[in-house]
């Protein structure tokens, strides 16, 4: 039986920021974020007892999903980040009792210094992204949509199963992302991370593209609590507020 499985996430149509855009909502998860599905396939793959000692050192959402499930199985995780990795993330991380390790660096410095000493968490996984990803496009097979939105493996997923036209989602000025978020919250009454703002923005053009009719669907892949210090100034003031961390 999987812990804090993550099935049926709700779907929403916008209605104001793009109009009949739809947005799967994966931050209704423990974490908030997708990072949870494939953190629950990684855990469920893998046969550990408790007390191991895992490495890993993926990016900030689905390092924090993976702390779960390790906490949850009695794992002894610790984390590899970049030096400059959000306060949110290694706050998250220390919440669930792991060892936070920074590198300097690259995100490719990272995993180097991480699988040092072998292979990390996710490692033992490879396909874990795309099995998340293909539930996710399960679910929205009664939507069907006419074309999708994502990157990556979720985008690989998406389109294999709903048989829906792929379409990666264009890289956005920070500012311009920034502006896409602040609406979803305001005139949508949702709270996502930047990078789902953008998918967003992309699926609102492909619509258009496509015409009147046309179904485009994207993924709410994180929430936009993890976001904020990424705003002007966000992380000086985030320190005034928090104080020096250990």
């Amino acid at each position: 039986m999987p812990l804090f499985p993550m099935t049926d996430t709700p779907t929403v149509r916008l209605r104001r920021v793009a109009p009949g855009v739809l947005l799967k909502l994966e931050t209704r998860g423990p974490n908030a974020t997708h990072a949870d599905r494939v953190a629950e396939v990684i855990a469920r793959g893998v046969e550990l007892p408790a007390g191991s000692a895992v490495r890993e050192a993926v990016d900030g959402p689905l390092c924090v999903a993976l702390a779960m499930q390790c906490a949850v199985r009695g794992w002894k995780l610790q984390a590899f980040v970049q030096a400059s990795a959000p306060i949110e993330v290694v706050m998250a991380l220390r919440a669930y009792g792991v060892q936070v390790t920074r590198v300097a660096g690259s995100q490719v410095d990272v995993r180097a210094a991480a699988r040092a000493d072998g292979p990390l968490l996710s490692d033992l996984v490879p396909d874990a992204a795309l099995t998340a990803a293909q539930a996710v496009g399960r679910e929205l097979v009664p939507e069907a949509p006419s074309a999708v939105v994502a990157t990556g493996a979720l985008l690989e997923g998406l389109a294999s199963t709903l048989g829906a036209r792929a379409v990666v989602a264009r890289p956005l000025p920070f500012a311009e992302a920034w502006a896409w978020r602040a609406r979803l919250g305001r005139e949508e009454g949702l709270l996502v991370s930047t990078q789902t703002a953008g998918w967003v923005a992309t699926a609102a053009a492909v619509q258009l593209e496509l015409g009147p009719g046309a179904r485009v669907a994207t993924v709410a892949v994180d929430t936009g609590e993890r976001d904020f210090s990424l705003q002007p100034d966000g992380p000086t003031s985030v320190a005034k507020v928090l104080g020096p961390q250990p």
